[in-house]
């Protein structure tokens, strides 16, 4: 009998998670650092949070922004939004007051929903009073609790519902397309701010239940760990996918390796969504300290190369060890390899694409579609990618060929089997942790010091979190300054993971016609650091 077809569910968020309600109602299906909640206490508190959205006028088209990180209290608003049929504006809470600012004022969203939460990181309310511009007139409703600031509340006071609660926000609920947008995720590409990107209900629930249900074949009871943030689409996937099988997903506010250790091993997890080295070194030593640990690890989702794609499997023997490609333009993962790939296609190649989802790769001039085994700009069509950069037709367009592709500015090749291997980068970006740095954002924060005339930066590679960065910078003619002082400057204009790790002043460019050879500065860089390592290594050694 040959194998059964693959499918994927069409629907909207809100659809799938009542159903998941309707069909595993005692299920566990969210656990986060202090916070655990079935399915029909899920849903109960995504209706109260519906309720109080359609009460401030919220409603298909408005946008509902949400300032908070991973925790229960996120993943009910962030299906109260869908509920009502609103543009969730998820934001990097990461980012520092400038960038803040520019995404509040940029997304224009209808009402702002900030997290209560306040710990020894950040205090979420505050972050969002400091980047408010002084004419900003949305409501600010504060998640769970009274407000500091003179917000609003937003209440969480989860209770049985009236049936005419119910019935108001199912009726919401039923009238959402799924083709409609449902969520906007902002994201660094070439532009010297992020812009907003949206995403359709289709788009995240097909890619979500294409790979939960048929590539890693999710079955209830599972727990998926999903440690990536709620302003990631690397969220959402795992998430969606695990609430289509009526798993659970396991989260934490933020990546504390011995806290998401313990949280693995107490929870069982059996997939992780994990994506990043930075993440699964985690997981790989605390395994060697302990070879018992994570006896119910099945599948391990990673984006690495093939040397670090091998470590982790030979570390991880019981697990499956899986690659992935995509981007937030291809709806989070487009490209992902099967359980049944063998090993070498697994560690060295992404896989195929998703059911349903073209791939292929153009010449970067032309836009020509190359043959198989030739090294060209990854492109993507389908139900997959996105619906385009907010407020930016023009931007939309210049990424989107007349056949309906959307070019990636990422580099692969397929083979004869139709697997994808990336190889590197074409646009001037750069993947710091699993996040992408606009080298030019970097560099117009750098050239906004009164002492630097001129910035370059370059993405340098780093064995923990694939890159960092590096600034080269050119003073003011007379000005004399700390690099640290630059430095700070950064880290008041910019979320950390984009502060330069290595500074250095110049006053030599090496160029092209018009343009600076960036290469050659990170090679400079490299040949920097490689002596400077040599030297080390021949001072620890004794002589003789």
């Amino acid at each position: 009998m040959s194998p059964r077809p693959a499918w994927s569910r069409v629907a909207t968020l809100g659809d799938v998670l009542v159903e998941a309600s309707n069909r595993w109602p005692d299920e566990l299906a969210v656990v986060d650092d202090t916070s655990r909640s079935t399915y029909a206490e899920l849903v109960t508190a995504a209706e109260l949070v519906a309720d109080q959205l359609l009460d401030a006028g919220v409603g298909p088209g408005s946008r509902v922004a949400v300032v908070a990180p991973n925790s229960l209290a996120a993943v009910q608003v962030l299906f109260g939004s869908a509920f009502v049929g609103a543009l969730t504006v998820v934001v990097n809470t990461r980012f520092a007051a400038r960038e803040l600012r520019h995404v509040l004022t940029d997304s224009r969203p209808d009402v702002v929903l900030v997290s209560g939460m306040r710990n020894d990181r950040v205090d979420f309310e505050r972050q969002v009073r400091e980047a408010l511009p002084a004419d900003f007139s949305v409501p600010v409703l504060v998640i769970g609790r009274a407000s500091d600031h003179g917000f609003g509340e937003l209440r969480m006071d989860v209770r049985d519902l009236s049936p005419q609660l119910r019935a108001r926000v199912d009726a919401a609920r039923a009238r959402v397309p799924v083709r409609s947008s449902a969520i906007m995720i902002y994201t660094s590409g070439t532009t010297a701010l992020p812009k907003g990107c949206s995403i359709s209900h289709e788009a995240v629930v097909r890619t979500a239940t294409s790979i939960g249900t048929c590539r890693l074949r999710v079955q209830q009871h599972e727990r998926i760990w999903a440690p990536l943030p709620v302003f990631h689409i690397g969220f959402f996937i795992p998430m969606v996918g695990a609430f289509s099988a009526g798993a659970a997903i396991v989260t934490q506010s933020h990546f504390v390796p011995e806290r998401a250790v313990a949280a693995l091993v107490r929870e069982q997890v059996t997939i992780t969504w994990a994506g990043f080295p930075a993440f699964n070194d985690a997981i790989v030593r605390a395994r060697r300290e302990d070879p018992s640990l994570f006896a119910d690890l099945r599948v391990m989702l990673s984006v690495a190369n093939p040397s670090t794609m091998r470590e982790l499997q030979d570390e991880m023997p019981e697990s499956t060890v899986i690659g992935c490609y995509g981007s937030t333009e291809t709806g989070g993962v487009c490209v992902v390899s099967e359980l049944e790939d063998d090993v070498e296609s697994r560690m060295v190649t992404q896989g195929r694409p998703l059911d349903g989802v073209e791939l292929v790769v153009l010449d970067p001039a032309t836009g020509e579609v190359l043959d198989q085994g030739a090294v060209g700009e990854i492109a993507v069509r389908g139900w997959s990618t996105f619906d385009g950069y907010w407020g930016d037709t023009a931007q939309t367009a210049s990424v989107r060929t007349p056949e309906g592709f959307v070019r990636t500015g990422d580099l692969g090749v397929v083979d004869h089997d139709g697997r994808l291997t990336f190889t590197g980068r074409l646009k001037d970006m750069i993947k710091v942790g699993g996040e992408n740095v606009a080298a030019l954002e970097v560099e117009t924060v750098l050239v906004s010091h009164p002492a630097v005339h001129m910035a370059a930066v370059v993405g340098v590679p780093d064995a923990r979190l694939g890159h960092v960065l590096a600034a080269f910078v050119e003073l003011v003619p007379g000005s004399v300054v700390d690099p640290e002082e630059i430095l700070a400057h950064c880290r008041r204009e910019l979320a950390r993971y984009k502060v330069p790790r290595h500074l250095r002043f110049t006053t030599e460019w090496p160029m092209s016609a018009t343009k600076i050879r960036k290469t050659d500065l990170l090679q400079r860089l490299q040949d920097e650091l490689s002596e400077a390592l040599s030297a080390d290594e021949r001072a620890a050694t004794p002589p003789g």
